[in-house]
């Protein structure tokens, strides 16, 4: 809540030259690993939301940085809920831009990755992903923050470094999937937490939509809409070029 064609010349850490072109997964494999990230984020989204919630805070950071402002600290709850808190210049624009950048941020982290496979870079995003948790884990506050993003980091240092070639490969589509199955999935997360305090006949002061609602021209349910337009656009892009569909 409010609270990054690549071509390497070594491997990074080890200074091995990776081949000049790889080729991309097949689509078999793109297929296979799609519905193994959807099992994997059914069934285990009660855990795998913390991932999420990473890349979740991440797109707000990650907005807040390149908006000109400054990170001050993002925690990360055993909930799965989150909050970024920066310093930025003042402007409903800003502010919109900020706030809205956590539900589109994991779509986001998706597509580019799509892009990165389709060019047969696996490696890249594995290491791109880590660079990216290493840099909101220096932002972290919190110890269960810290357990998650470190935790999270540490799978993909071992994947990107020690994996053989296929594990590997197989591994990134389904984290690229996961990425864009897991931004719809927060997107309902958040219509859930909505519902529950309008039952409750509580106002929503707490989620992304609820804050921009207040401190934008925009209805909350409006900013809600638009997460949803943004999730399933990412999803349907990211495996448009993934499949070959979009060029």
């Amino acid at each position: 809540m409010v609270r990054a064609s690549l071509t390497l010349a070594a491997h990074p850490l080890a200074g091995e030259p990776l081949a000049a072109s790889v080729e991309p997964p097949s689509q078999v494999l793109v297929v296979a690993a799609g519905i193994l990230a959807l099992l994997i984020t059914v069934i285990g989204w009660p855990l795998l939301t913390h991932v999420i919630a990473i890349a979740h805070e991440g797109g707000h950071a990650t907005a807040a940085s390149v908006s000109g402002g400054r990170v001050v600290a993002v925690r990360l709850e055993r909930s799965g809920n989150g909050r970024t808190d920066f310093a930025a210049g003042k402007g409903q624009s800003t502010l919109a831009f900020i706030g809205s950048a956590g539900y589109i941020g994991p779509s986001v982290f998706g597509v580019l990755g799509s892009f990165l496979l389709v060019k047969g870079q696996v490696e890249a995003i594995l290491w791109a992903s880590l660079v990216l948790v290493g840099i909101l884990l220096l932002n972290v506050a919190n110890p269960f923050g810290w357990f998650s993003s470190l935790l999270t980091g540490i799978v993909l240092f071992l994947v990107a470094r020690y994996a053989p070639d296929a594990p590997q490969t197989l591994f990134a589509v389904t984290w690229v999937w996961f990425l864009l199955f897991g931004g719809y999935g927060d997107v309902l997360g958040l219509r859930k937490v909505r519902r529950a305090l309008r039952a409750a006949k509580k106002r929503d002061e707490e989620t992304d939509a609820g804050i921009l609602g207040k401190q934008t021209w925009v209805p909350a349910p409006i900013w809600v809409a638009l997460f949803w337009l943004g999730a399933v656009a990412g999803l349907l892009l990211g495996a448009g070029i993934m499949l070959g569909m979009v060029v």
